[in-house]
C-alpha cells in the first residue's frame, strides 16, 4: 500500500505524517531556500510540477531526487520504492503506445493534469490509458480523480473522485491489486514483454 497526498494549495501546507508520496501541481516552483524549510516533510517523497512542465522532486532529509526524461512522449519518470512513477503531459496520453511502453517497462502510476474539455472520466485519455494497461492513474485538477483497472473496482467503473481534505486530497494505492487485474484479464498476453522491458525508454 502507498498513501499519496495531493496538495491543492499554492503554498506548501504544514506537513502531514503517514504519507509515502506527495504530488503538487503548483504555479511556481519553490526556491532552493524555501525547500530547506521543508524539513517537516522528512519522511515523504515530493514531486512538484508547474503547467510549463518545470519539475522539482526530492527524497527525504532532503536530497535531490533525480528525474529522468522519457525517450518518447512528454514527461518524466521517477523511481519510487522500487516502483516507477511517470508524470506525463496530457498530449502524450493521446498516443496509446506511450502508456503501453511505460507500463510494460515497469511504470505503475501515471500522473497527469486534467484537460477540462473532458468532464466525464470515461472521455479522459488517462482513464483509457489506465484501462488499456492495468495501472494506476491520478488526474490532477481542482477535483482530482483516481483511475484504476475496472477489474478491481467494485463499481466496475475504473475511477473514483477523491474527497477534499484540509490542504488537499489523499489516495491509497494497492499496487499488489494490479497483479489481480492482470490475472483476471491478461491484456498483455501475447505481446513482446521482453522487448518493452529491455528497451531504454528512460535511463534507470
Amino acid at each position: 500500500m502507498a498513501k499519496v497526498w495531493i496538495i491543492a494549495e499554492s503554498e506548501l501546507p504544514p506537513p502531514r505524517t503517514g504519507y509515502d508520496l506527495v504530488l503538487w501541481s503548483t504555479a511556481i516552483l519553490p526556491s532552493a531556500t524555501q525547500t530547506q524549510t521543508w524539513a517537516g516533510w522528512a519522511e515523504t517523497h515530493i514531486i512538484a510540477r508547474t503547467p510549463a512542465a518545470e519539475t522539482l522532486a526530492f527524497t527525504p532529509h532532503p536530497r535531490d531526487w533525480a528525474a529522468t526524461d522519457l525517450a518518447m512522449g512528454n514527461g518524466r519518470v521517477w523511481r519510487f520504492e522500487d516502483r516507477y512513477v511517470a508524470w506525463l503531459d496530457r498530449s502524450a496520453l493521446h498516443v496509446p503506445e506511450v502508456g503501453r511502453a511505460l507500463s510494460m517497462a515497469g511504470v505503475e502510476l501515471i500522473v497527469s493534469d486534467t484537460d477540462q474539455r473532458y468532464p466525464s472520466p470515461f472521455l479522459d485519455p488517462l482513464w483509457r490509458t489506465v484501462q488499456a494497461n492495468q495501472i494506476y492513474g491520478l488526474s490532477l485538477d481542482t477535483s482530482p480523480r483516481l483511475y484504476w483497472p475496472c477489474e478491481i473496482d467494485p463499481a466496475e467503473e475504473g475511477f473514483q473522485a477523491l474527497e477534499r481534505e484540509p490542504g488537499g486530497f489523499s489516495a491509497t494505492l494497492d499496487f499488489s491489486a494490479l497483479e489481480s487485474a492482470r490475472r483476471l484479464f491478461p491484456i498483455h498476453q501475447g505481446l513482446r514483454l521482453d522487448v518493452y522491458q529491455s528497451h531504454g525508454w528512460w535511463d534507470r
